[in-house]
Parts: C-alpha cells; structure tokens; sequence
C-alpha cells in the first residue's frame, strides 16, 4: 500500500509539472499580445496599488474581483504588470490539476478495479492535456477560476459527506463563498452541492446505505453555507452592475443593429488574426 500511494503521488507530481509547463512556457510572449480585458486587469491592480479595496468591480460590464487581487499579489511578486496578469491564470490553471485529483479521488473512493485504481490519475491528466484549459490557462482571464472552484467543492464536500468531517464541511464553505468573487459560472456552484448532498442522502443511490442523516449532518452542512451568508446584502449592494454583463448579452438586437454589429466585427477580427499570428499588438506583418 505505501508503494502504491508513493507511485501515486509521484505520477501526480509528473503530471502538475507537465500541466505547469504546458502553461508557463514562454507565458511572457504567448499569446504574443494584450487584449483589451487583459489591459483592464492591469487597471485593476493599479487602483488596488493606490489603496481601492472593491467588493465587485463596475468596469467592463461588471466583474468579480478576485482575479484582480490574484494578479495584485502575483505582480508584486514578479514585478511585470502584463506578465503578471498571463502568469496567474497560468498559476490558477496548474492548481486545478492537484484539486482535479483530489475531487476525482473522492468520487472514485469506493470503486474497485481500474477505475478506483488509475481514475484520480487519469482524471488529473486529462485536465493537464486539455486544450480547453491549456488555453484558458494561457489567456489572462478570470474564468480560469472556475474549474478550480468547482473541483475543490466537489473534492470538500464528497469527504465530508464520507468522513463527517467538519473541517470539510467549513473547506467547502469557504470555496463556495470565494468562488461568487470569481466568475458569472461560479453561481451555479452552489446548486452543484446541494444536487451533491441530495443524491447522496436520497434512499435509492448506491451510497444511501452508509448516508444516515444526523443532527451532526445538519449543522455541518449549515457550516458549509455559512460563508454564503452575506452574499445576499453584497449583491443587492452592486445588483445594478452585477447583472449588467448578463442582460447586455441577453439583450436581442434588431435586424439592422446586428449587420452594423457584424460590420464592426471585421476589423477586430483581422486584428486578432494578426495578433494570433505573431504580430505584437496585431500591427501588419
């Protein structure tokens, strides 16, 4: 068993490390320009620098602000304010890899054979391969984030569902509520652990035959939701910004709107073309 989880945790060690290289490598020049959100992260951190403390920021169509603080933090560090912004998603995206492994390890614990032997592992892979996230990783943007958020709900309240652990249960908790700084998607993560409990608890899952719920359940799972507690009043503190983003894409334009919005398009689209192509900050090449 102890060489078992010794390989384990080597194999684990070898994929975050592809995953951190896939992401880092030459993330100063690739991609090989800034866009204009990438530029506004920038701003961010400007003003955090210069005292500003925000809850939610109003820039932008509105935009959650844990990002903005990464990037704070990691530009500090480092020194290069555009470097810094491509350099914590990349961050962001390499950690998803180990709560990818985490998440699917709970999930996977009860399982027998291949699955419950090699799933954490190959789940983990998976993620550090995935030109999706090998993308988003390298983009600078803040949604980044969510896959991390949502592989550390799942990893948290899995154990602590199975354990009883309370510190789970508060871990949980705590990632649901700095998940709702993050990204518009992270709002559906707290209906991804009530489904979670659910089927846990219902009578005719695989798992209802160990899932008895005590008062200790209860309180726990209350736990779980406490940070949750004042996003209602910050909400209606910024409900005007923080839906705009969602109601300007809902919003369906008239015939005549959507040409000239089209129309607008073609110059963007040869810029990034361009950008995509090597030419710095999308000059002809």
């Amino acid at each position: 068993m102890n060489r078992q989880r010794t390989l384990d945790w080597c194999l684990l060690a070898a994929i975050i490390l592809l995953a951190a290289f896939l992401r880092f490598y030459r993330i100063d020049s690739l991609p090989p320009s800034d866009g204009y959100d990438q530029a506004t992260y920038g701003l961010d951190v400007l003003d955090i620098l210069d005292g500003a403390r925000p809850i939610f920021l109003p820039s932008n169509f509105g935009r959650e602000v844990l990002f903005s603080y990464l990037v704070t933090l990691v530009y500090l560090i480092i020194g290069d304010l555009a470097t810094a912004v491509y350099a914590t998603s990349a961050a962001v995206g390499v950690l998803a890899v180990p709560a990818t492994y985490f998440a699917a390890r709970e999930l996977f614990f009860d399982e027998r054979g291949a699955l419950g032997r090699w799933g954490a592992l190959l789940a983990a892979l998976t993620l550090a391969l995935s030109r999706w996230h090998l993308s988003w990783s390298r983009l600078g943007m803040r949604a980044i984030l969510v896959p991390l958020f949502a592989a550390l709900t799942v990893g948290l309240l899995w154990r602590g569902l199975r354990t009883g652990r309370r510190l789970d249960f508060c871990g949980c908790g705590l990632v649901l509520g700095l998940s709702m700084h993050s990204y518009q998607a992270a709002r559906a993560l707290p209906l991804l652990a009530l489904l979670g409990a659910g089927y846990w608890f219902w009578p005719w899952t695989r798992v209802a035959s160990r899932a008895r719920f005590t008062r200790r359940d209860a309180l726990n799972l209350a736990l779980a939701a406490i940070v949750l507690l004042g996003l209602p009043r910050i909400f209606r503190t910024v409900r005007s910004v923080a839906l705009r983003r969602s109601r300007y894409v809902e919003r369906a334009p008239s015939d005549e709107a959507l040409l000239d919005f089209i129309a607008a398009l073609e110059p963007v689209i040869d810029d990034h073309c361009l950008s995509l192509a090597g030419a710095p900050n999308g000059a002809a090449m």
